[in-house]
């Protein structure tokens, strides 16, 4: 990787325009808006996924707000609730919300909801506390920062969630955290529970324990890498870099975030900054089938 390179890739980063796909993207919300206010039982308009993010800001000027939905039938109501099969629903237990001068922060903190007599509901009581106690540490870092800084940091904080896996093997959800200063940082935690052991589970456990799943990975995804570079040279990774190699990526590990895509497929999903310049933003790799079929225990091929 060549300084002059990367200098190239930040002007004409700079001067990206809005994708094409994006801008489809919000024509199309705005149109649907449109046509659902037309519908005299449409009361509410549904905005898309991507713009709750953006909700609620302005509010609570140099105050700390913690709105809680103790009453859970009011929490569905009020909520976009995923209806994951017949036993698992996702609700927003609380949002922290606060914006002090140039510091402003929005965190949903998901609650999984399962049947009160589910074999799950161990699991998910303990996602939920590991939620809670993740997004806990983004809140007490803002805080942190408001008080060092005394509001003038220029700091923007949104978490919020998604479900990203729900068949008949694994239930997963993905908190997204941006944190906007002079640039922005993009991070991501995806957690899972395994439907037919009714337990959390990460990498370790659902790949085989007599192959090196990490190594075999890391290469597949190295090689993606290289592929993607050399199509486009816009494309900068964090590998191969003998001048400066302490700043190469490592490699896969047990902690890596992961989830199963709309088509079944093992994907690896990245934070801005963990193994290419901020510019690339967050980014996911798809293993193919015949590389999964190697690592993956038995169970979780499709």
């Amino acid at each position: 990787m060549k300084d002059s390179r990367l200098e190239k890739m930040m002007k004409e980063y700079n001067n990206i325009e809005i994708p094409k796909q994006l801008r489809e993207r919000v024509e199309a919300s705005i149109e649907q808006a449109k046509e659902d206010n037309k519908m005299e039982e449409q009361k509410v308009i549904k905005f898309p996924f991507w713009t709750k993010a953006a909700t609620g800001l302005v509010a609570a000027m140099a105050a700390f707000v913690i709105l809680v939905n103790t009453n859970h039938q009011m929490a569905y109501a009020m909520s976009n609730i995923p209806i994951l099969g017949s036993i698992v629903k996702v609700v927003t237990f609380k949002t922290f919300e606060h914006e002090n001068k140039d510091m402003s922060a929005r965190v949903e903190v998901p609650k999984v909801e399962v049947e009160e007599k589910s074999d799950m509901k161990p699991a998910a009581e303990q996602l939920n506390k590991n939620v809670q106690e993740y997004t806990d540490q983004i809140i007490e870092q803002y805080k942190a920062d408001v008080a060092a800084t005394g509001g003038e940091g220029y700091e923007e904080v949104t978490t919020d969630y998604e479900v990203v896996t729900d068949n008949d093997k694994l239930f997963s959800i993905r908190i997204n955290t941006v944190v906007q200063l002079n640039t922005s940082g993009i991070s991501i935690k995806i957690y899972h529970i395994d439907k037919t052991t009714n337990k959390l589970v990460g990498l370790k456990d659902i790949c085989k324990t007599d192959v090196d799943y990490k190594n075999i990975l890391t290469e597949e995804i190295k090689r993606q890498m290289r592929e993607q570079m050399k199509k486009n040279e816009n494309v900068v990774y964090f590998i191969d870099d003998e001048d400066i190699p302490e700043v190469n990526w490592t490699g896969i590990t047990d902690e890596a975030n992961f989830y199963f895509n709309d088509e079944g497929k093992l994907t690896f999903v990245f934070d801005k900054y963990e193994a290419a310049p901020g510019y690339m933003g967050s980014f996911e790799f798809v293993i193919p089938d015949e590389i999964a079929n190697t690592v993956l225990l038995e169970k979780y091929l499709d």
